[in-house]
């Protein structure tokens, strides 16, 4: 006897949205996740952060079962409490790794006091606690001199006086994100060239105006023989001079973010490419460079992997075309963002795809 079976009348996909909406509206009445395969509690994992349904309670549930975890990432549960962090350090006594960022009713004391039961951290995100202040980072410092990543992005209540402190005495460091603080100035950035000789990845993106200063690029450009990773994204002082004159003393550079560096007006395409160390990825978009410019990067960083040149309003045609009719400008080039553009034909840019079939391309055509 053959048994036939009517289709589901719901699309799988929809079928899966629904039960994944189902289960995290009612952790609270789940007992474990650990039977779920890895891929599917890490989904469920990403809806429940992103509907804020992620607390003291329901936390548990997407937390690791093996007591000798080393890294714990609690990155956007923006619910759970000092209750939490402490269950957190208590339970992993051997962490290496641990992200608090924007666990914003996460107290600074509680941090503090939290984390003396994992004297082996080494790699510490606090993005966005915005109640972190300069006395919790002296805790810090006094806690993990051997701290060798640190992720401050936000921190908007710190400033030059705890940072110091901070980099004197925590002189391991090779990652530092100091981005979106206003309160900086070039005196912390002085500090972190003259304190961490093994620094390899600096962000001070979107700081001060004045924090990133031609005094203070002269000092990254004699101390930062490490420095691989740079971002100084929207800073004024980021000149075609100043940025030339740095990176030419930064032969390790590989990364280099000058996103929205509106001052960085390239008169001299040539001059300014040969300045390049061999760079990988080269984030640029909101600057206004030229095809003459671009087109120069590509042609001397043959092994540039990444660049971002969207938001520039003198991207032409011309631009496009001449990538279609010679693949050895950028042979290299694996993800290109162009972003939106009204001056680019779409069809165009499909025919870029075609001739590069190993190029990931961001575009948006606008109408005229």
């Amino acid at each position: 006897m053959t048994t036939s079976y009517e289709p589901l009348p719901i699309e799988p996909l929809s079928l899966l949205l629904s039960c994944q909406t189902y289960i995290c509206h009612h952790l609270d009445k789940i007992g474990s996740l650990n039977a779920l395969p890895k891929e599917v509690k890490d989904e469920l994992r990403r809806f429940a952060i992103t509907e804020h349904l992620v607390n003291d309670m329901t936390l548990e549930l997407f937390l690791p079962s093996n007591a000798d975890a080393k890294e714990i990432d609690l990155e956007g549960c923006d619910r759970i409490t000092d209750h939490s962090i402490m269950t957190v350090t208590r339970k992993y006594p051997s962490l290496t790794s641990l992200n608090l960022a924007w666990c914003q009713y996460v107290s600074p004391s509680a941090v503090t006091k939290a984390l003396q039961s994992s004297p082996h951290i080494i790699q510490l995100n606090l993005s966005y606690m915005t109640n972190f202040d300069d006395q919790s980072l002296v805790n810090i410092s006094n806690l993990y001199p051997q701290l060798r990543h640190l992720s401050l992005q936000g921190c908007t209540a710190i400033t030059d006086a705890g940072l110091i402190k901070l980099v004197t005495k925590c002189t391991e460091i090779t990652y530092l994100n100091i981005s979106h603080i206003k309160s900086l100035t070039s005196a912390s950035l002085k500090a972190i060239v003259s304190s961490l000789p093994k620094l390899a990845t600096l962000d001070v993106s979107w700081g001060s105006p004045e924090a990133f200063s031609d005094g203070t690029m002269q000092k990254l450009g004699k101390a930062g023989q490490k420095l691989q990773h740079l971002a100084v994204a929207d800073s004024l002082k980021v000149t075609e001079s100043a940025l030339t004159k740095l990176v030419q003393q930064l032969p390790a550079l590989t990364s280099l973010d000058v996103s929205y560096c509106k001052e960085l007006v390239v008169s001299s395409p040539e001059k300014f490419a040969k300045s390049m160390p061999p760079l990988l990825r080269f984030l640029a978009p909101g600057v206004p460079l030229s095809e003459a410019a671009i087109l120069k990067l590509l042609e001397t960083l043959p092994e540039l992997q990444e660049l971002n040149i969207s938001s520039n309003d003198q991207l032409r045609p011309t631009l496009i075309q001449a990538l279609v009719n010679n693949p050895g400008i950028g042979k290299g080039l694996q993800i290109l963002t162009l972003g939106a553009s009204k001056h680019i034909p779409a069809l165009l840019v499909l025919s870029l795809i075609e001739a590069r079939p190993t190029l990931s391309v961001t575009f948006y055509a606008l109408a005229n």
